[in-house]
């Protein structure tokens, strides 16, 4: 029988906003037998997410043993950091958003391929947030543009400017969702936490089987609605607090020990129907 599936949300779900893990959170994380299946769903890029995992003493020196799903489903790995799928823009649609971007001079952008960070507009707010996710950035350059990329953020702290960005994106056959209130992503359409974490356990063989879900973003969204159960953070925006079943005080008690507590109900309840 294998455990339950538990999926987390990244950046404001498991890491607040200091890039720190809770000590009962990292507890069950550095386990090597937890009492649940970790698929770590997240916006980030592999060597980001692992910067911050090592600052919390989390597999130094080793792989990352859970599956992933990054860049908001476009990427998504095995248990070891084994590389399954990576999800691109198709090449007239990728130079759009391009065009789009060198138009809006005021945004920073960043552009994800499967390895590399580039940021187009290096403001304040673009760099300081690089910086909160531990990217590692490059210029974009014209030389760049013919690389595949997965993912693009739009980051600004003028919300009118960044929904004119997002209202030609939602024009477009792409999927886009804020992350926060000051970042706006796109993805190729179809490309999301869902979809990705989909693909991800066909891969494993365990497509059949539900998870729990928790995450506290709009890119969160279809995840948290196809879990069997889902939770946010008690600070999550309004519109993800109103899908949930569960909203959890991570300060607290960190944010496993109400999901396990959950799962273990669910258990009791299909325990005790099954012996009915």
């Amino acid at each position: 029988m294998n455990l339950p599936i538990v999926c987390f949300d990244f950046d404001g779900t498991l890491v607040d906003d200091h890039g720190r893990i809770h000590p009962k959170d990292l507890a069950l994380l550095a386990d090597l037998e937890p009492p649940v299946d970790f698929i770590c769903t997240t916006g980030r890029p592999l060597e980001s997410l692992r910067v911050t995992l090592q600052k919390n003493g989390l597999f130094v020196d080793r792989p990352i043993r859970w599956p992933l799903v990054l860049q908001n489903g476009a990427l998504i790995f095995a248990p070891g950091e084994r590389k399954l799928g990576f999800s691109s823009f198709v090449s007239a649609l990728q130079k759009e958003i391009i065009t789009i971007a060198r138009k809006s001079p005021q945004i920073s952008f960043l552009f994800l391929s499967d390895t590399v960070v580039y940021i187009l507009g290096e403001h304040s707010l673009g760099l300081k947030l690089a910086r909160r996710f531990e990217f590692v950035i490059q210029p974009f350059k014209s030389e760049h543009e013919l690389l595949p990329f997965s993912k693009v953020m739009c980051i600004s702290d003028s919300p009118a400017e960044l929904r004119m960005v997002a209202d030609q994106a939602r024009r477009m056959p792409v999927d886009g969702a804020y992350s926060m209130p000051t970042i706006f992503e796109i993805t190729a359409k179809g490309i999301n936490k869902a979809s990705g974490l989909k693909k991800l356990l066909k891969q494993l063989g365990r497509e059949d089987e539900p998870y729990f879900a928790a995450g506290d973003g709009e890119n969160d969204l279809e995840l948290l609605q196809q879990a069997r159960a889902s939770f946010a953070p008690a600070a999550a925006p309004e519109n993800i607090k109103k899908i949930v079943l569960q909203l959890v005080d991570v300060g607290v008690d960190g944010l496993f020990e109400p999901i396990l507590k959950t799962i273990h109900a669910f258990d009791k309840a299909n325990a005790n129907v099954i012996i009915g």
